[in-house]
């Protein structure tokens, strides 16, 4: 197991990890997702980022703001022509 004493010794932001050294695909989509991600390196040499995706947002509760804004009584009624042609 010296490839996660490896990795979890490391004190780099990302975690790098030698190509011929990596544990399983599974290991590794772990891995990136417990940490903020992981270089893979082939000799040494950076070759590919592995970084997990963002959780997925959160659904929305409305009304949040309830009595923030109001609709007017008049939303859906059409312009007035002085609107379209720039008379006010």
């Amino acid at each position: 197991m010296t490839i996660w004493r490896k990795i979890l010794s490391g004190t780099a932001i990302m975690k790098t990890i030698e190509l011929n050294e990596a544990p399983s695909v599974e290991d590794l989509l772990a891995l990136a997702k417990k940490e903020s991600g992981l270089v893979l390196t082939k000799f040494g040499q950076p070759v590919a980022q592995l970084i997990s995706m963002p959780e997925k947002p959160k659904h929305r509760i409305a009304p949040l703001h309830p009595g923030a804004w109001e609709v007017s009584e008049d939303f859906d009624e059409p312009l007035p022509d002085e609107f379209w042609v720039g008379n006010q």
